[in-house]
């Protein structure tokens, strides 16, 4: 985007910004053509519309022999470089616009924030080895984790930029989660008076089997972004596994290697730690009034939830963005200059190999678009060739913007009326596309496979929670209250983004829709997350029940053994998730809201008051039909051979 004061038109701004484009042309062997607001450059002529009528305002597009994503690391940045240098100080104002000048990923400090909150957190549990040994886990998932992501994944599937910040999150939060609750395990059974071999033996037989089955959970609901069925997602997703299985195997393998280390030094946990009775009282509380604090909890996340109702899918863009970011000052010159369709104008493509269509027809469909409601403008008709061309294309400029409900309106009016007219006459395939379009078929392609997603996640976690809980109860139980919140986080995200409520609060300028793809991604992996939380809290439940078949003790020792590691590993991945908020880019800033809050509040309303309060309702239902059976065998267990106690 181009603009100066005293006009484009005078004689020296034009000479510069030329001076500029030509050194475009030379900056990159990448660039194919330049077309300039003047006319012919580099041989790709200007559309007439390429300068505001006002004349201070114009912009100029160059063209790659290849899609942004596969140019060398480095093209924009020559681009920018080039051009800065040629008009510098002439008085023209300059902004960039296009994928690769954009930073779609988190700020660069995200992964920092999230190990110092890490250390924070550790350093509060008063021991060498649970500060240690997660990071050291962490470290290792980490750089495993991008490497194969990196060198190895992404020659062998479609792997999104944004994919190596997703792995390197999940690997810094899970690594740390399930490191910390088998060192706390351990140091617990130190606190029983165990030997520590015993005590590692101990804790990888608890802590880490619901590790194992807390992962594969994870696992699975990652999976069911296949059922979306589009390549990036699915590239993301396979990444995403891959990550979770790495720190599977290093939490398996480096974690009881590094505490038979340090032995004693682990400095034990008291049986009745202060921090446990804590927990112990507020669960006992609870437990007083189970309906009570089930419906006050179920209140608030419904109400959390409401704004979800209304979520409307869609793309963003840079009007999203606050005022101050590169992308927002370009796309307000451009809508400025030539109005907010401009910022996404619609491509037609008419295939002339097919049928009986001619240039004459397709110049017929272009000045049928031009009558439509909606256009404000469409360019002429341009052919690939100008003999025996066998396509060509013009474009249509909406009157509103991108994310305006009533451009996908226009663009469901072009298609279902004069390019289905257009085909019907004559014969002739024709297409409409661009970065508009293309982003309302991917919402609504989204919008209807997200039931599938659902569907398919639920399933898979209902079916490993059964085999490791042998309930038919719990996996119901849990799959309802992670749906509720995950359906908080959603009213979370919709409340800011789309609503606007306390949006300029995190740096976004204008309300808008909810990014299509966003949904998937918190859900798959929010829901992956929240599981971990739940499989431990319920696993230490079920040890306590299958000791003594009370459940109401059950419930109480389950809260009270696992309430301060779970909620600091909670702190941690909440930490690294809000990094994401500070950062320019919208789609992280949505993804990152979304995962911070899911995993906030299922960390405090959900286990901290509904767990507790619906375990103490459903009594010794919850663990129906293997409960009495359970308790029978590890009775007899007990007594042929002593076991530690849990």
């Amino acid at each position: 985007m181009l603009s100066a004061e005293v006009g484009l038109a005078q004689t020296d701004v034009r000479q510069t910004i030329e001076r500029g484009l030509a050194a475009v042309r030379a900056a990159s062997p990448e660039v194919v053509g330049v077309s300039s607001p003047y006319g012919e450059t580099d041989g790709q002529v200007a559309d007439a519309g390429q300068t505001s009528p006002d004349g201070r305002i114009g912009f100029a597009s160059v063209q790659f022999g290849q899609r942004a994503s596969a140019l060398p690391d480095g093209t924009g940045e020559k681009i920018k470089s080039a051009f800065g240098d040629a008009v510098r100080g002439s008085g023209v104002t300059v902004e960039y616009v296009g994928q690769m000048f954009v930073d779609s990923g988190p700020p660069p400090y995200a992964e920092l924030v999230g190990i110092a909150v890490a250390l924070v957190v550790l350093l509060s549990l008063g021991s060498i080895v649970a500060l240690s040994v997660p990071l050291l886990v962490a470290l290792f998932g980490v750089g495993t984790g991008i490497t194969l992501v990196l060198f190895y994944l992404s020659r062998q599937v479609l792997v999104p930029d944004f994919a190596a910040q997703v792995v390197s999150f999940l690997a810094i939060g899970i690594s740390i989660d399930y490191a910390l609750l088998i060192v706390h395990r351990y140091r617990g059974e130190l606190g029983r008076g165990h030997e520590p071999l015993e005590a590692v033996q101990a804790a990888m037989s608890t802590a880490g089997r619901a590790t194992v089955f807390s992962a594969l959970t994870v696992v699975g609901s990652l999976a069911g972004m296949l059922v979306v069925g589009m390549e990036f997602i699915n590239g993301l997703a396979v990444a995403a596994m891959v990550a979770v299985l790495i720190c599977l195997a290093a939490t398996l393998t480096l974690v009881p290697a590094l505490i038979s280390l340090f032995g004693r030094k682990a400095r034990p946990l008291p049986p009745d730690s202060a921090q446990g009775n804590r927990w112990r009282r507020l669960s006992t509380s609870i437990q007083r009034s189970p309906r009570v604090a089930a419906v006050l909890a179920v209140g608030v996340l419904l109400i959390l939830a409401a704004p979800a109702l209304s979520i409307r899918l869609g793309q963003v863009d840079a009007s999203n963005e606050s005022e101050s970011s590169a992308g927002r000052r370009a796309y307000d010159l451009l809508a400025s200059g030539f109005g907010p369709g401009s910022t996404g104008p619609l491509t037609v493509v008419v295939d002339l190999t097919r049928g009986g269509g001619d240039l004459d027809a397709v110049r017929t469909l272009a000045e049928r678009s031009a009558e439509l409601t909606g256009v404000v403008r469409v360019s002429e008709v341009t052919p690939n060739r100008s003999v025996d061309a066998d396509a060509a294309f013009f474009r249509i400029t909406p009157a509103f913007s991108q994310q305006d409900e009533r451009t996908a309106e226009l663009v469901a009016k072009v298609r279902a009326g004069v390019m289905a007219d257009f085909t019907r006459t004559t014969g002739s395939p024709v297409h409409l596309g661009g970065q508009t379009a293309r982003g309302i078929d991917l919402a609504a392609t989204l919008q209807d496979r997200l039931l599938w997603l659902v569907g398919g996640v639920l399933l898979a976690s209902m079916i490993m929670l059964t085999v490791l809980f042998r309930s038919a109860l719990v996996p119901l139980k849990a799959a309802a209250m992670n749906l509720l919140s995950i359906g908080a986080a959603f009213g979370v995200v919709v409340a800011v983004f789309q609503l606007g409520w306390g949006a300029e609060l995190i740096g976004v300028g204008r309300p808008g829709p909810v990014l299509a793809f966003a949904p998937v991604l918190i859900f798959s992996i929010a829901f992956g997350v929240s599981m971990d939380y739940e499989v431990f809290l319920l696993e230490r439940m079920r040890e306590s029940y299958l000791e003594t078949g009370d459940n109401t003790a059950a419930v109480t020792e389950g809260v009270a053994g696992t309430g301060r590691v779970v909620t600091s590993c909670a702190l941690i991945m909440v930490a690294v998730f809000a990094a994401l908020v500070s950062g320019d880019a919208l789609p992280a800033k949505i993804i990152g809201l979304g995962l911070a809050a899911a995993v906030a509040i299922d960390a405090t309303i959900v286990r901290m008051i509904l767990v507790p309060a619906t375990m103490q309702l459903l009594g010794h239902a919850n663990w129906w039909p293997a409960g009495r059976r359970g308790r029978s065998a590890a009775g007899a267990a007990g007594r042929a051979c002593p076991q530690p106690q849990l």
